[in-house]
C-alpha cells in the first residue's frame, strides 16, 4: 500500500477514529487489515468498535504471538495461535455471520481457525465508535485509554465489509499487486476517514 498509519509507541492517547460514511447494523462481517506490530502484550489492540452500551461489540487483537477475535462478548472469543510475530508484516481477515455465529480468522492468506456458535443471533448496532490501536472503553479520566492495551507499529489495508468474504477474495488480498486494490463497502482503506490522535500520523 502507499501509505500506512504509525502509532510511534505505547501510548494512552495515541490511537486511530475511523468514520464510515453510512451507519450500518452488521448481521455478519469481514476485516482485514496488514499489521506490523513493534511487541504484543497481553491484549494489543488492532481495532476495536463499540457503543455506550457495550463497548465490546467487535475486537480484533494480538496476543503475543496470537490473534484474537471477540463478537459481543469476552464469552464469544475466537483465538488463533502461533500466527504472529514482532516487527513483521502479517495480513489478517476475521469474519463472523449472527446466522449460525460462525467466525472464521486468517493469517496471511491461510485459514488458521473457525467455530461456531460465537454470539449466534447477536446484531452488531450502529452508531458506535470504530477505533484502530485502541479500546473504546471509557476507563480513565480525561479520556485517556489503558496504555497496556494500546497497539504500536504500523497498519495499512484496513477494510470492512457487511458480509464473509469467500476464500478466493480473502487470498487475492494477500497477493502483492492486488493487496491495496480490494475496499471494504463499510470501511474502504483510502477512501473512508481515518483519523490519527495522539501522535499517530501518515507515513507514504
Amino acid at each position: 500500500c502507499e501509505m500506512a498509519i504509525l502509532f510511534p509507541s505505547r501510548s494512552p492517547r495515541i490511537y486511530a477514529s475511523v468514520h464510515p460514511a453510512t451507519e450500518t447494523t452488521l448481521h455478519e462481517f469481514t476485516s482485514c487489515v496488514w499489521v506490523k506490530v513493534t511487541d504484543a502484550l497481553d491484549k494489543t489492540i488492532v481495532y476495536s468498535y463499540g457503543t455506550k452500551r457495550n463497548p465490546y461489540e467487535i475486537q480484533f487483537y494480538l496476543s503475543h504471538q496470537s490473534a484474537v477475535l471477540i463478537v459481543r462478548t469476552d464469552e464469544n472469543k475466537l483465538v488463533a495461535e502461533n500466527v504472529t510475530s514482532p516487527a513483521e508484516w502479517a495480513h489478517f481477515c476475521s469474519a463472523w455471520s449472527s446466522e449460525d455465529g460462525t467466525a472464521f480468522i486468517w493469517v496471511n492468506g491461510e485459514l488458521k481457525v473457525t467455530s461456531a456458535g460465537i454470539a449466534q443471533g447477536h446484531i452488531i448496532p450502529d452508531k458506535g465508535i470504530l477505533q484502530l490501536g485502541q479500546e473504546k472503553n471509557g476507563c480513565c479520566v480525561g479520556g485517556g485509554f489503558d496504555e497496556t492495551l494500546s497497539f504500536s507499529g504500523k497498519m495499512t489495508g484496513f477494510n470492512v465489509w457487511d458480509r464473509v468474504l469467500s476464500e478466493e477474495e480473502i487470498i487475492t488480498q494477500t497477493e502483492s499487486k492486488d493487496s491495496c486494490n480490494t475496499w471494504g463497502n463499510v470501511v474502504g482503506w483510502g477512501i473512508t476517514q481515518i483519523q490519527p490522535h495522539g501522535g499517530a500520523q501518515y507515513i507514504f
